[in-house]
């Protein structure tokens, strides 16, 4: 029998694993292939991965041949390739005579029908009621080649609707624009909430490979951007495959020690979106309705949820899992696992983790779009409660006075949440700057430190 073996999750290896024994035991075998999922081949890798993967993104680079996979794809002579995507066979052999019939396979009745379905798979008339309401993009490989063929025609080659940036603060912003002003690797669109290539969900299940979309946007102007995204997925499956279990373990591959809540108040409320902090909650009630979050609304909700209400990452990677439509375990729990910290060993002398600073992190991440949506455009989108508040408490409605909540109709712990950490100041002395919020606050205490 032969498998397109899947080795970055755990539980897709140990069904492989299972199917192998039982293979073995009526004198048959499993023949596991590398398979289309990953953008290099692993034969053709310069390393182990088990025991030789690079610690680092930037190592990776090194290891593959890039020069700097952070700006520009140039690679050194001799860089380790990304095979070319194989053509599809022009022709399948024909099914047995009779059909296939396996054991446990769902009846095409019940495929034809999305409801009954589910109703098979064991979801709940609630559940399937959520579903069936939801706008869900068209699935399959035509489908999946359709959008990114779109996508190569409008964005590939352009800003693609850039987004004009007031503070850049809280995301990985480099120097990669050109003289002409014009950044290939696209930052500033993984601030907004469509994202920019938004063709993750149809890479987690196979229906475009990455190699293909390595090869198609090649020749565009944006191709940096595409190489750099899809390094990114390749680290983390490289990674999960290198740490197999403990990439899942509390501690992290890191081993890190921490106290950790699994309060189920606190829980269902970042879950429900219901914290009473506005961005977080418009995160978290798009991701419930659209099965959809761009990056800089998982990697900022996840942050609220480990360090300002300390629950065990895992809860939210588990979350993840269940409502993401672009769900990979790679990517999930390799994100999880950096976002918490506990994705890496410390340093010698490294200290703990600083609930303190963390805490004025996660202030510098909301100031950042209040600065970027000072309208909250955003928030009133998905958090309806809000829709009649003045952009001034959009952000921080905990600063309405009785007067103003009577003048929108909106009753802080009646109609919407209070803050479930309290008050967070999110004022910015200049909104036009790109400097961190706080900047002028940190420069002063480590003034009086010094001193």
């Amino acid at each position: 029998l032969f498998c397109g073996g899947e080795p970055v999750s755990i539980e897709q290896i140990d069904v492989e694993d299972f199917v192998e024994e039982a293979l073995k035991k009526s004198g048959g075998a499993l023949r596991r292939e590398w398979g289309a999922m990953s953008l290099y081949q692993r034969g053709d890798l310069p390393f182990r991965i088990k025991d030789q993967m690079p610690g680092s993104y930037s190592g990776l680079g090194t290891a593959l041949g890039w020069k700097d996979i952070w700006t520009n794809t140039e690679q050194w002579e001799g860089a380790t390739p990304v095979r070319a995507p194989v053509a599809a066979p022009a022709k399948f052999p024909a099914p047995p005579a009779g059909g296939l019939t396996l054991p446990g396979a769902i009846p095409e009745a019940v495929l034809a029908d999305d409801a009954a379905a589910l109703r098979h798979l064991g979801y709940s008339a609630e559940e399937i009621a959520h579903a069936m309401k939801a706008q869900l993009p068209a699935g399959g490989e035509s489908a999946a080649r359709a959008h990114f063929q779109t996508w190569l025609a409008e964005k590939a080659d352009s800003d693609g609707g850039r987004a004009k940036m007031a503070a850049s603060w809280d995301l990985p912003v480099s120097e990669t624009a050109d003289k002409d002003g014009h950044d290939a690797l696209q930052w500033a669109n993984l601030s907004q909430p469509d994202g920019w290539c938004n063709i993750s969900h149809y890479l987690a299940v196979g229906c475009i490979s990455a190699r293909e979309m390595f090869s198609r946007a090649s020749e565009h102007k944006n191709f940096t951007g595409v190489a750099h995204r899809l390094m990114w997925r390749e680290f983390h499956r490289l990674n999960a495959i290198h740490w197999h279990r403990r990439i899942a373990w509390l501690q992290g591959p890191g081993r890190v020690e921490r106290p950790w809540t699994t309060d189920p108040v606190i829980v269902a409320a970042w879950k429900q979106g219901k914290t009473g902090v506005p961005y977080i909650d418009a995160c978290m009630r798009e991701l419930h309705e659209t099965g959809w979050l761009a990056y800089k609304g998982r990697k900022t909700a996840g942050f609220f949820l480990v360090f300002d209400l300390g629950v065990d990452w895992r809860v939210g990677a588990f979350h993840y899992e269940d409502e993401l439509l672009d769900y990979d375990f790679a990517m999930n729990y390799g994100n999880w696992v950096t976002v918490a910290k506990v994705d890496k060993p410390r340093n010698w002398g490294e200290g703990e983790v600083n609930p303190e600073e963390k805490h004025d992190e996660m202030r510098w991440k909301l100031s950042a779009e209040k600065t970027n949506d000072p309208t909250g455009a955003y928030i009133r989108k998905w958090v309806p409660e809000l829709r009649s508040v003045e952009d001034r408490f959009i952000h921080t409605p905990w600063e309405m006075k009785e007067e103003d909540m009577a003048t929108c109709g909106c009753t802080i712990g009646k109609d919407y949440p209070a803050s479930i950490v309290g008050a967070l100041d999110l004022n910015i002395s200049n909104p036009s700057s790109d400097a961190h919020p706080f900047a002028a606050e940190r420069e002063e205490a480590k003034g009086e430190a010094i001193a």
